[in-house]
């Protein structure tokens, strides 16, 4: 396994397994999703109420418990970098899903500090697939849509740590109507999207490769290639 570990881009590889153990039982940590930033690991459980924020390539490691009684299948943590003057600092978004609207609560995690209400206005729209985010320049990057129907027209949802604001992209491609959307990031630069299109018969899958990710406004799409494949199956 390879991760970057600064934003020097320094690589460093491991071989053999990684794992965590937790300081309040001294028990394996098991681990259910990772959420990486910065060549951090933010690692969550469905079986604890708590969360930790991992570099493997130093050890280090900052647990946080979170003090609520939601069940952790369902809320879903992001990580990212805040900007302050010429230093930076992390925080954690946490996401509690609910039927009326989003819920999204913030706090750093250099500090003692409580989980609060993001400055912004949470947008009035839907996570799809919540785990499947990812991080690139400050800003989280989840598909969703202004539906709750499955099948709804799909777009990228961002949220920047610095501002604390959230902020809408198009999907590329002449459709808006899709079976799944997965997205990666190139190079800590652009995004890439893999799309199925709802309208298409088959499994043909396209992938997309943006701009690089400055000016939202700004950003284009290019596609890289499609591919038809029976054997793909349903995808996310």
């Amino acid at each position: 396994m390879v991760l970057k570990l600064t934003e020097e881009y320094r690589l460093c590889s491991f071989r053999g397994e990684l794992g965590l153990i937790d300081p309040v039982c001294s028990a394996q940590f098991r681990i259910s999703h990772v959420f990486h930033c910065d060549g951090l690991l933010l690692c969550t459980s469905e079986s604890y109420n708590r969360i930790v924020v991992w570099n493997p390539c130093t050890g280090q490691t900052k647990w946080i418990t979170d003090p609520s009684d939601r069940v952790m299948f369902w809320v879903t943590f992001t990580l990212g970098r805040c900007y302050q003057e010429n230093n930076y600092s992390y925080k954690l978004l946490r996401h509690v899903p609910c039927y009326e609207k989003l819920i999204f609560e913030i706090c750093e995690i250099n500090s003692d500090s409580c989980w609060r209400i993001p400055h912004d206005v949470t947008p009035d729209c839907l996570l799809q697939f919540a785990h499947y985010s990812v991080y690139l320049k400050g800003k989280t990057y989840w598909c969703a849509s202004d539906s709750k129907e499955f099948d709804a027209c799909m777009h990228l949802l961002s949220f920047d740590y610095t501002t604390e604001r959230f902020g809408r992209l198009c999907l590329p491609g002449p459709y808006c109507r899709l079976h799944t959307v997965s997205l990666s990031v190139v190079r800590e630069e652009k995004l890439s999207v893999l799309l199925r299109p709802h309208d298409r018969l088959g499994n043909e899958i396209e992938i997309w490769i943006s701009s690089p990710i400055d000016d939202p406004k700004a950003v284009s799409w290019s596609k890289i290639f499609a591919l038809d494949d029976p054997r793909l199956g349903y995808c996310t």
